[in-house]
């Protein structure tokens, strides 16, 4: 099993306030707050959905059981960097791999990762910080169907706000292609 969650969220998101409002035919500042809060949202949805980063922010990612020199992916591409990758005993005592003798990270910007120095009777959990996202140093511009898709999810988010009933799946079919393993739904 692993577990994914966000240490440092987007700082600057892929789909600007005026592109939203553009994109939606609204003028004016008064819902200025609630698109920024949508937009936000949207982004969400479209990298729940892909399983994709579409912007640039730092994760971690805590696998249960992994086995010595087994090739796996992170979890969200496109990745710029890892950041350290540690074994947790069964203590909870944290020891620092070492890149290129314990561990091997294969591909960039879609990297996967090779464990090889875990040596242990008990399968100790794994803990990886990486950085991820479209538009990050070394990894591709955001594609423009995505950002097409963000800007689909965001009039759907604003025409329907308060319509809890309302189910459309705008701009997921645009995403499609992008979609890897969604680990977040």
């Amino acid at each position: 099993m692993r577990n994914v969650w966000v240490k440092t969220d987007v700082v600057t998101e892929p789909v600007s306030l005026t592109e939203a409002k553009n994109y939606c035919k609204v003028s004016g500042t008064t819902d200025d707050a609630l698109f920024a809060t949508i937009i936000a949202t949207a982004r969400q949805q479209i990298e729940s959905y892909t399983g994709r980063s579409l912007a640039e922010k730092t994760y971690y990612v805590e696998y249960d059981k992994v086995k010595n020199n087994e090739f796996f992916n992170l979890p969200c591409w496109p990745v710029k960097s890892v950041t350290s990758v540690k074994t947790i005993d069964e203590l909870a005592a944290e020891t620092t791999l070492t890149l290129n003798s314990e561990y091997y990270l294969i591909g960039s910007p879609w990297t996967q990762i090779r464990v090889a120095g875990i040596y242990s009777t008990r399968r100790p959990h794994l803990k990886i910080e990486f950085i991820a996202g479209y538009g990050s140093t070394g990894c591709p511009v955001l594609p423009s169907a995505l950002k097409e898709a963000m800007l689909k999810r965001i009039l759907v988010l604003y025409e329907h706000r308060g319509d809890e009933n309302y189910i459309n799946n705008e701009g997921y079919e645009i995403a499609t292609p992008y979609q890897d393993d969604p680990w977040l739904a």
